[in-house]
């Protein structure tokens, strides 16, 4: 005998009562709907295990040897986001969870290399994230947005936000000038200078 999930179950024999009590149509709309519901709902699941965030202490399979030893050598001031799949509308609430709970970071590396689509939610949310960053003096970096993904992150002005050379094409040359931004920091530390992240104020 074949078996079937509690929710295909529960659809169909939803679907049967219907017809049987209301309509034909109805029945088959109101299945359709609520079959493409759950559908969306699996998506959104297996995109949100896509996305992680990656430290220092992290041992990742996705970073190559170089990018582990610049993330290790940060000691936790670089913070890289890496995005997969297609960020359709039902990943954006995946998005703001992962985004309040970040960890402490001065700088962050957001990884488009394998997304897509970037739904209009989806780039909300991660445009809240930027924006918090940016308002907080930490440089964000972006890293392999193409052809659809880079022009909705255009059109939300996230690109004329951040500098030229922040949006490059792999996450090794990210780390590799985010770490020059912290060793210039460093410097700056013992000349005197704001660290990076640290409010600039301008002199009366």
């Amino acid at each position: 005998a074949h078996r079937v999930s509690s929710k295909a179950a529960m659809i169909m024999y939803g679907v049967i009562a219907l017809t049987v009590f209301v309509d034909l149509i109805t029945a088959v709309a109101l299945g359709v709907f609520v079959a493409n519901v759950l559908t969306i709902e699996r998506m959104v699941r297996l995109q949100s295990r896509s996305m992680k965030t990656i430290e220092h202490r992290d041992v990742s399979n996705d970073l190559t040897h170089d990018e582990q030893t610049l993330l290790q050598q940060a000691k936790g001031r670089i913070l890289v986001f890496a995005l997969g799949g297609p960020l359709i509308f039902g990943v954006a609430k995946a998005i703001s969870r992962q985004h309040a709970v970040l960890p402490d970071h001065e700088i962050l590396i957001l990884d488009f290399s394998e997304v897509p689509v970037l739904g209009v939610s989806s780039s909300l949310a991660l445009e809240t994230m930027i924006l918090e960053d940016l308002s907080q003096k930490h440089p964000v970096f972006i890293v392999g947005a193409e052809g659809d993904v880079l022009q909705r992150l255009k059109t939300l002005g996230l690109i004329d936000a951040l500098p030229v050379e922040y949006i490059v094409t792999t996450r090794q040359a990210a780390l590799e000038k985010a770490t020059q931004l912290l060793e210039r920091s460093h410097s700056g530390d013992r000349a005197g200078a704001p660290p990076v992240g640290a409010s600039r104020e301008v002199a009366a």
